[in-house]
This record gives C-alpha cells, structure tokens and sequence, in this order.
C-alpha cells in the first residue's frame, strides 16, 4: 500500500461485512484514514457488476478498464461516501463475478486504480 498510495502505512484493519471483509488502511505518521480496499466473489457476474455499480454508478462516473478485461467505473468524492466519509476518490471493477473496488484519502483515482490492480494480481484473478 505504501507504494502505492505515496505514504507509509500503519495500522491495517479488517471490517467484517458479508460475503468478504474490508481492509482499511491507516497512515503511520499521524494515524489518519489512508484508504480502503474490498475484493467480492459476488457469486454471478450480474452481482458482481451490481456490487460495482452501487458504489460508482454509471451515470455519476467515468468508464474504468484496468486491469485488462476488467470493467466498471471510477470518480472523485468531493464530500467522501456513506461508508469512508474520508475518501476523495474510489475506482471499482469486475470481471466474471469477482469484484474490486478501492477507495483512498486522497482526489486522485490513479492511486485508487493501483490499489485495485495490485489486489486482483495478488488474488490471480
């Protein structure tokens, strides 16, 4: 995460939410919220795309495609979302019924999409 945010990362948690977990990362130097990263086996491909679309609609964000193959959405949130009011930017894909979407403190979506695509290769999806 380090890398790919820009800042050091401290304390790592895990929400529990259903079907899979939510890893939240906190900054090192002052502990602030750093970013989010949730990975779904929504179980369809229909789900998987719903799972993405409620969290960058179509019609509020821009198109993604990264990693290859993969497809969704990404955009800034100038006042954050319902659940990580510190976010400024999230990215969300999917590809078959895996889906991946990450959210950061920062309004620059390129460090969204890293986090994304780092954690689609560490699952070898």
């Amino acid at each position: 995460m380090s890398l790919l945010a820009g800042q050091r990362v401290g304390r790592i948690e895990l929400i529990a939410a259903a079907p899979q977990p939510i890893c939240v990362f906190y900054r090192i130097v002052d502990g602030g919220w750093l970013g989010a990263v949730r990975a779904l086996d929504a179980g369809s491909p229909a789900q998987a795309v719903g799972a993405v679309d409620a969290v960058v609609p179509p019609a509020e964000s821009s198109p993604a495609d990264q990693p290859k193959g993969w497809g969704g959405g990404y955009m800034l949130l100038p006042e954050g979302d319902q659940h990580f009011p510190e976010a400024r930017a999230v990215y969300a894909v999917s590809k078959g019924s895996h889906a991946v979407m990450a959210w950061n403190s920062r309004d620059q979506t390129v460090k969204s999409r890293r986090l994304v695509e780092a954690t689609v290769d560490a699952l070898h999806w």
